[in-house]
């Protein structure tokens, strides 16, 4: 699905990555500092991240083209992949929960969509 995304308050730190097997820019990242009055379109196939990065809270907000339902399908990707380079603000740590979310630390890393 498409995705429009943003903050409502506070800043955050938002990575996509171009997930579509058949997209000249397969694998591509580009990554973005998501403040008020900014937000990103993300076209379907393009999987999206974020760490919030302001220290009193970050609101952040998404909007999408299909209303989203437990267990519906998509592709994710593991922000740990170190293929893909992202610069995270704050060093991510794969053993703490608080960290990474469990889909997200065994989500498959680029190199499994090839």
């Amino acid at each position: 699905m498409t995705k429009l995304v943003g903050v409502a308050a506070g800043r955050a730190f938002g990575a996509c990555v171009d997930a579509r097997r058949s997209s000249p820019t397969f694998g591509r990242v580009v990554t973005v500092d998501l403040a008020v009055g900014v937000q990103v379109l993300v076209p379907a196939g393009v999987c999206n991240g974020f760490q919030a990065v302001s220290p009193g809270g970050t609101q952040y907000l998404y909007g999408f083209t299909t209303e989203w339902t437990p267990g519906m399908a998509g592709t994710s990707i593991t922000p740990l992949d170190e293929f893909l380079g992202i610069g995270w603000p704050i060093p991510l740590d794969a053993a703490d929960p608080t960290h990474v979310s469990a889909k997200d630390a065994t989500a498959p890393r680029l190199s499994d969509l090839r």
